[in-house]
């Protein structure tokens, strides 16, 4: 076996096979959608043919010129070519486009692709002189100009999102954009071939779980953690632990849904989870626990703090097409040892004050009595 082979071997194989397992991972996963498997999909492609390319190149280190002249060629105008459009799904990944969108958001990549294929003739982003030695085009910079115009768009576009599980994944992704670009510094400074799409490989298998668990720490329509997630929390309440409990349930939410649909019913829900989501407390987390139920857990004694948040949060909470959108709740604090106690306790105060709501409800809003509707002519 060549040298030029071995060492391709020990570089590539690694990567290669957690590729290939990766798609099976993906495949089989019941968790994301089709349109993240989709991206997941592209994104895998890209690094694979980069691996490849690399690879192809240290593999015929040992062959005659013009062979090693051709396959550097088309090893950099593949890596010119798609190196861009790892960011560029990266980006789409956690943040969804309309179709047109799309398309002018694609325009970079498209641009910089052809650009980059036909410099192989032109060589306007670079070229092979006979040593084989790579000499800059007048477009040296596209590629470069493109990857970052998709990081700083991922940047901006995720500092803006406001919703807890969406974030989460948001900033997984950059991170893995960020391991990506320092991977990249050390290949260009150090001169080490294959770190790159080696480092982006084991990134886009731990970005595919960390989206994996994000789903089931996390509400879909809410971004708040999901029931999975308030029961771990509950586990892992230590006995002697202080903590501070609240329970809340949306006020009217079947008058909603039979009045303007289960959408408008969805919207509020979404507000009623933005309003406690800004809530700031120690330690304070928001789980929905059922379909207009949340609980929310906070560190140490803060029960009075914490009703004065809510009666905050309840402002916040807005309106849906006119109707008004609001909740109950019940507070308690006490040790971890009693946290049953306390949930049956905080569970019973939020339906009195719910109670207390719909009695004053009716009294601002009474209903028309029968006769005023029915009566007639003696």
């Amino acid at each position: 076996m060549s040298k030029a082979l071995e060492m391709a071997i020990r570089s590539y194989y690694g990567p290669l096979t957690g590729l290939i397992l990766f798609a099976v991972f993906l495949q089989t996963n019941q968790l994301l959608t089709r349109r993240e498997k989709n991206l997941f999909a592209c994104e895998l492609t890209v690094v694979g043919m980069m691996l490849l390319a690399t690879s192809v190149d240290v593999c015929v280190s040992q062959a005659s010129e013009e062979v090693q002249w051709r396959a550097r060629a088309v090893a950099s105008a593949l890596q010119f070519a798609l190196a861009p459009m790892a960011p560029f799904f990266l980006a789409q990944l956690c943040h969804p486009m309309h179709r047109i969108k799309q398309r002018l958001f694609a325009l970079p990549v498209v641009i910089n692709f052809l650009v980059a294929i036909g410099s192989w003739h032109t060589g306007l982003v670079a070229r092979l002189g006979p040593q084989g030695q790579y000499i800059r085009g007048p477009l040296f910079v596209l590629p470069f100009v493109t990857v970052a115009i998709y990081l700083g768009w991922m940047f901006v576009i995720f500092s803006r999102n406001s919703n807890p599980g969406r974030r989460m994944e948001s900033w997984s992704t950059a991170a893995v954009a960020l391991v990506m670009i320092g991977a990249s510094g050390i290949e260009v400074i150090l001169h080490l071939r294959g770190v790159l799409w080696s480092t982006a490989t084991i990134c886009l298998i731990l970005l595919f779980f960390a989206l994996t668990v994000t789903k089931v720490l996390y509400d879909p329509l809410t971004g708040t953690y999901s029931r999975l997630a308030y029961q771990k929390r509950l586990e892992c309440i230590r006995w002697k632990s202080q903590i501070t409990l609240a329970m809340v349930d949306m006020n009217g939410l079947k008058k909603i849904n039979d009045c303007l649909g289960h959408g408008a019913g969805d919207q509020a829900i979404c507000q009623v989870a933005q309003a406690l989501s800004a809530i700031r407390c120690r330690g304070l987390k928001v789980y929905r626990y059922g379909g207009d139920e949340f609980v929310l857990i906070g560190e140490g004694l803060i029960a009075g703090r914490l009703e004065r948040e809510l009666e905050g949060a309840l402002v916040r909470c807005g309106t849906v097409e006119g109707m008004p959108v609001s909740f109950a709740y019940g507070v308690r604090q006490g040790r971890g040892a009693e946290v049953e106690k306390l949930l049956g306790e905080v569970d019973s105060q939020m339906y009195v004050n719910k109670a207390q709501n719909l009695a004053d409800d009716d009294v601002s809003h009474p209903e028309p009595s029968g006769g005023y509707f029915g009566g007639g002519q003696a």
